[in-house]
């Protein structure tokens, strides 16, 4: 029977990981009164349960009682090769402290139990540290997995069938010149823009079941599509479509999460699991407060404190030849957020069908090697 032991800390998505590859038949956890005053061991226990882990896998939960101090991670470990002397053991060491890496070797040394670890640098790879061996990854970890991990729950999702019934609506809006387009919904009021293409007007009050001419009267749930949440579909539908073409999964839409002992909420435009981890979008038409939005960004990803989570703005009203689209780029790139302006996502709604397109537009640069 196989056991891995696990060091719990502020990263704990490389360790769940690699359980989910290992499938192993016990899971102990090391724990240093840090790591159990922030309750991260509970916010791993409960990722764990939600990704099929729970139950009598786990085994027990262990105190270190100083993480600079490679002796206390020892007699940890070996009291949980004694209680559970059944198994053999191995440990992952992603996480925690250099003198708690060594206790783990040291701890494991005469039974010549694997230690494993992964690079933030090659998140796919997981390396036996006694052996040499290599094996890769699948990243299987799921966005609400990810996102329970760092204490989040999530709200259930229920707008996808509408989303799915509007995606190519909201790509008929991408094709206009949307903020000229809205500014003349606004001047009207509350009756549909007269410049507005007849084609959309009917797709329009087909989907919202307004009259049938261009003077009826938008609902609310038509005024909400049009000032903002038709982009959010658009973004959504291209990222949904083309997930597996462009190695990305589980794409969601409008998130409400919150932290489960901070109760601090946020709402996300969209979100996914990508290539390096975590992928969170915002959605703006205008071309207003974009600051306050990459601003809104930087907080929402700090509060996971994670290495593995970047940002992507979407700004419908910056101009390519805008001097406002570049100065916000530098911005961004200072807080690590990729942008996409007005012209690019002209090009996507003419070119929905093209991967490599939504590929290189909406997804953020790969990580070079060596980079966090």
């Amino acid at each position: 029977m196989k056991g891995v032991a696990c060091v719990v800390s502020g990263q704990n998505i490389p360790h769940i990981e690699v359980l989910l590859h290992l499938n192993p038949a016990r899971i102990a956890l090391l724990e240093t009164d840090v790591m159990r005053r922030y309750r991260r061991g509970d916010d791993m226990l409960e990722a764990l349960e939600l990704a099929g882990i729970g139950g009598e896998t786990v085994c027990g939960r262990y105190r270190v009682e100083r993480q600079d101090e490679p002796g206390a991670t020892i007699r940890a470990m070996l009291r949980v090769m004694r209680e559970h002397d059944y198994c053999e053991w191995s440990a992952v060491i992603a996480g925690g402290t250099k003198p708690m890496a060594i206790g783990l070797w040291e701890a494991l040394a005469d039974s010549g139990g694997a230690v494993y670890y992964v690079d933030a640098a090659s998140p796919e790879v997981l390396v036996d540290l006694r052996t040499g061996r290599r094996e890769t990854l699948e990243r299987r970890v799921s966005l609400r997995v990810f996102l329970r991990s760092y204490g989040f729950s999530v709200g259930t999702c229920r707008q996808t069938r509408h989303w799915e019934r509007m995606a190519d609506v909201a790509r008929r809006v991408a094709l206009l010149d949307a903020p000229v387009f809205l500014e003349s919904m606004a001047d009207e009021g509350v009756r549909w823009p007269p410049n507005a293409p007849a084609a959309l007007i009917k797709n329009l009050e087909r989907a919202f079941g307004a009259g049938v001419n261009s003077a009826a009267e938008v609902g609310a749930e038509a005024r909400r599509f049009l000032s903002g949440q038709w982009l959010e579909i658009f973004v959504w539908s291209l990222l949904a479509r083309h997930a597996k073409a462009v190695g990305i999964r589980d794409v969601e839409g409008a998130l409400q999460t919150v932290h489960r002992r901070s109760r601090v909420r946020n709402e996300i435009d969209i979100a996914c699991m990508g290539r390096d981890g975590l992928l969170v979008f915002e959605c703006k038409t205008s071309a207003n407060r974009l600051d306050a939005a990459l601003y809104k960004l930087e907080a929402v990803i700090g509060q996971f404190r994670a290495l593995a989570v970047r940002s992507v703005l979407v700004a419908a009203g910056l101009r390519r030849d805008g001097e406002m689209l570049g100065a916000l780029r530098r911005r961004a790139q200072h807080l690590g957020c990729h942008v996409v302006g007005h012209d690019e996502i002209v090009a996507l709604a003419r070119k929905p069908d093209s991967a490599r397109l939504v590929e290189r537009i909406l997804l953020p640069p790969r990580r070079e090697r060596g980079t966090a």
